[in-house]
């Protein structure tokens, strides 16, 4: 009797064990579903962005040299720059109209504090000027969003209008000459590809695993996904935005 107990009991064990292992079995596949069905899209455009070159290499001999290559990723660097900053409104809910005229603003303001002659010291204090006119419009926003409660498309295209008087009105035609020195800073290379490439790109990365695998990275998206619920979980769910529409700005 006692043996037909103990042989039942190791039955009991031996089919705990195995629903433990198709558990974790079943839990590791959905997560590597859940993991691939993250990565498509980047890999969907990574995989069309490479069937355009091909078709526009067939069609033009000599496209894709490293004169055309280089200009094409060098030209590729603003709209990096400003996807992501138009990411950190996105995930907490927002879209940041504004994130375009700050670049054009920020580049009218160097024409004038950063020029020909400029010293490295000047180069400083225009690159600091345009950080701080960032920032002052992610305040704008986040006081017209936040504050008075105006929806973040109209709160930015506001702001974006503005933006974009003010850069008329300061340089009415193509006018002024970035330092050399800092162009060429921006434009070195590796081959044809751009060195502050590289490095948008690998900041994007470190900014994709924080957003991933930090707690403050989850807060982020749990604000963008509910912000009730994170408020109730104990998220600061104001900062997290505006801090968002600041790094937009920025």
């Amino acid at each position: 009797m006692t043996t037909e107990i103990s042989s039942t009991r190791v039955d009991q064990v031996r089919q705990l064990i195995r629903k433990g292992f198709r558990n974790a079995r079943d839990k590791n596949k959905w997560r590597k579903i859940i993991k691939l069905r993250l990565w498509m899209p980047v890999a969907l455009q990574i995989i069309l962005i490479l069937a355009l070159l091909w078709y526009t290499n067939t069609r033009f001999d000599g496209f894709l040299n490293e004169r055309n290559v280089f200009n094409i990723l060098l030209l590729a660097m603003p709209l990096a720059i400003a996807a992501i900053a138009q990411t950190n409104a996105i995930l907490v809910g927002y879209l940041d109209l504004s994130v375009g005229s700050m670049i054009s603003f920020g580049v009218v303001v160097g024409s004038f504090l950063i020029g020909a002659e400029a010293s490295g010291a000047a180069i400083l204090v225009g690159v600091l000027a345009i950080v701080g006119a960032g920032v002052g419009l992610g305040l704008v926003n986040a006081g017209l969003i936040r504050g008075v409660k105006i929806p973040s498309l109209i709160a930015t295209l506001a702001t974006f209008s503005i933006l974009d008087g003010i850069s008329l009105t300061m340089r009415p035609s193509a006018q002024g000459i970035i330092n050399g020195g800092l162009v060429s800073f921006l434009a070195a290379k590796v081959g044809p590809i751009p060195i502050f490439l590289i490095v948008i790109v690998a900041g994007a990365g470190l900014l994709d695993v924080w957003l991933h695998a930090s707690g403050s990275g989850l807060q982020v998206r749990a604000v963008g996904f509910d912000e009730r619920a994170a408020k109730r979980g104990g998220v600061r769910t104001n900062w997290i935005r505006v801090r968002a529409l600041l790094l937009a700005s920025v």
